[in-house]
């Protein structure tokens, strides 16, 4: 079974990242904004790594999003976070991540966070990474046929990532 994760103590911060106090999951309210983790990852080729959602998580369910994401807990900092996530999710360590945004954001369902996205590169097939139950599957991807699929079909994809891919990583 998936872990809920109610009983993390996540952190509630400001639209300046300013920590407003510590909840669990199920004490959120629907105004609160918190701490996430992304993790961008490429290969030497210049190829995404994408990570489906599990179809048992609470929210978007089944959606595609970056390498490996998720709530920054009370005890850790966004970069231990975005190093844990990328282990627990797709089972890859050592991987140098370099931070390359911060800021509030508010995804299409109005879910409030303070993310910072890191990028790292890795040679790897898709055979060696171990997924954990939060993940159903991972695929690479050109950035064109990535940016093209998002265009066509953009209900497959995290709002709160997808929102930002272009932006931070598929232009440049």
């Amino acid at each position: 079974m998936i872990s809920d994760g109610h009983d993390e103590m996540v952190i509630v911060v400001d639209d300046n990242d300013n920590i407003l106090g510590y909840k669990t999951r199920n004490q959120l309210l629907f105004t609160d904004r918190t701490r996430v983790s992304g993790v961008w990852i490429e290969n030497g080729k210049g190829d995404v790594l994408l990570a489906q959602r599990s179809w048992q998580k609470e929210f978007h369910p089944g959606l595609w999003g970056s390498a490996a994401a998720g709530g920054v807990e009370k005890s850790e900092s966004y970069e231990q976070n975005a190093y844990k996530e990328l282990f627990e999710e797709v089972g890859l360590r050592d991987v140098p991540l370099k931070l390359v945004d911060t800021r509030p954001v508010t995804d299409a369902d109005g879910h409030m966070m303070y993310l910072a996205f890191y990028k790292g590169t890795v040679d790897v097939e898709i055979d060696q990474l171990e997924l954990e139950d939060e993940v159903e599957a991972v695929q690479w991807m050109t950035k064109k046929d990535l940016t093209t699929d998002i265009k066509n079909n953009p209900t497959k994809y995290v709002p709160s990532a997808y929102a930002l891919w272009d932006e931070l990583f598929l232009s440049k």
